[in-house]
This record gives C-alpha cells, sequence and structure tokens, in this order.
C-alpha cells in the first residue's frame, strides 16, 4: 500500500490526525446516544402503559441501534487507519452513510411524534385511569407519575370522578392516595382537600414527552450532520490510499 504525495496541510499526516479524532469524538457520542437510549426506556419507560401505542419506543430504540452501530464503525475506521486497507475504508463510509440516514431518521420520527402526543396521551391517561389497580403496570405508572409530578388525574383531581376506580369506591372525596401532597396510607380517602395535588397530570406528561422528543430529534439531526465531517474526511484519505 502506498499513497499519494501532496504538499500544504492537507497531506496525508494531516488527514489522518483529523480522522482519528473525528474517530474518538463518534465513539463518544456513540456511546452518548446508546446511553441515552438505554436510560429512556429503562426509567421513563415506566410511563409507557399509559400511552395508546408503543411509538415512543421506537425513537429510543433507533438511538440504541444508532449508537451500536457507531461504536462498531469507530472500530472498523481505526482498522481502516492501521491496515491502511481501502476496502476497510470504502465500507467504514458506506456504514457513516447510513448510520447517519438512521439518525436523521431518527430526529424526523421524533419530531413527527411529537405533535402527535398530546391527543395519544389523553386517550392513553384517561383510559388507563379505569384499569388503576386492575393492573400493576398501570397503577404503578400512575402512582410514579402523580407523585413525581404532584398532580392527580388527567386534567385535575375531579377526573377520578368518572373513573371505574371511583365508582367502586363509593366515596365523596376519594382519589389515590399517590395524589397527597404530603404521602400517607389512605391519605386520598381520608385527607382534607387542601392536601390534594389539584392540578391534572396531562400538561405535565405532555411538557416532559415534548421535551424528550425536541431534544432527541435535536440529538439526531445534529449528530448526523456532525458526521457528515467524518464521511468527508474518510473520503480525502481515500484519495491518499493507493492499490500497488
Amino acid at each position: 500500500m502506498v499513497y499519494k504525495q501532496e504538499k500544504g496541510c492537507c497531506n496525508i499526516s494531516c488527514t489522518k490526525v483529523l480522522y482519528m479524532f473525528f474517530n474518538v469524538i463518534l465513539l463518544l457520542t456513540g456511546l452518548g446516544i446508546l446511553g441515552v437510549g438505554i436510560w429512556i426506556i429503562s426509567y421513563k419507560g415506566d410511563f409507557n402503559s399509559l400511552l395508546t401505542s408503543n411509538n415512543y419506543i421506537i425513537v429510543p430504540g433507533l438511538m440504541i441501534a444508532a449508537g451500536l452501530l457507531v461504536v462498531f464503525v469507530c472500530i472498523v475506521g481505526c482498522v481502516a487507519v492501521i491496515k491502511e486497507n481501502r476496502f476497510i475504508l470504502v465500507s467504514y463510509i458506506i456504514m457513516l452513510v447510513l448510520i447517519f440516514i438512521l439518525e436523521l431518521a431518527t430526529g424526523v420520527v421524533a419530531f413527527i411524534y411529537r405533535s402527535e402526543i398530546s391527543d395519544e396521551l389523553l386517550k392513553g391517561i384517561r383510559g388507563k385511569m379505569n384499569e388503576y389497580e386492575l393492573s400493576d403496570d398501570v397503577t404503578a405508572a400512575i402512582d410514579k407519575l402523580q407523585m413525581e409530578y404532584h398532580c392527580c388525574g388527567d386534567i385535575g383531581a375531579e377526573s377520578w370522578n368518572s373513573t371505574s376506580w371511583k365508582r367502586e369506591r363509593r366515596g365523596n372525596n376519594t382519589v389515590p392516595d399517590s395524589c397527597c401532597k404530603t404521602y400517607s396510607k389512605h391519605c386520598g380517602l381520608r385527607d382534607h382537600p387542601s392536601n390534594i395535588n389539584k392540578e391534572g397530570c396531562l400538561t405535565m406528561l405532555e411538557t416532559f414527552f415534548k421535551e424528550q422528543y425536541s431534544i432527541l430529534a435535536g440529538v439526531g439531526v445534529g449528530i448526523g450532520l456532525c458526521q457528515l465531517f467524518g464521511i468527508i474526511t474518510a473520503i480525502v484519505l481515500l484519495r491518499y490510499i493507493q492499490v500497488y
């Protein structure tokens, strides 16, 4: 394997340094988006049972896939430079282009789903409130939502009045204990209304999801655009590597 010789800053040494620097940055971003995707599914995924579809899983799922691919591609990229192998470098460029498309798709999906989240949350929370204490997943999700965001019901504490859960209780002021400002067992049944959170959870959860999807959309598009630099650098490096 030999190199084409060119004068000036843009020579093989300069290009290889830029290439390896980008590869390190790419590896860090890959690990970052992989970690964020796993965190969203494992931690904030508790709220998935309140949604009417699995669309929320799509975006972090794409992030995990992109993160794993990025880590693999970085390894391929390092091998390409160490071995000075033109074929491996071409494979690296192709995989970078595929990841670029995947991350742009992630950003687009996140942006589209962001505009649909309001209706899905309203349908999801209202429907799932009737399953409270009937489904462990739903009960855990609603309790976590109400306690974490200090809210009650979908649009307010009074929204529990129309649920089958409330009708079974046959109480005038019954709400789940997780609605209480200061939690204690059966506080939702016996406590003074002043200890009950009045604000609904819909607005807060909607804000959370929209913020998450705005961030994911920005990260997906931003990292995808940054990878254009890596593609260009790899193509420039490819120009220098000549086959005997």
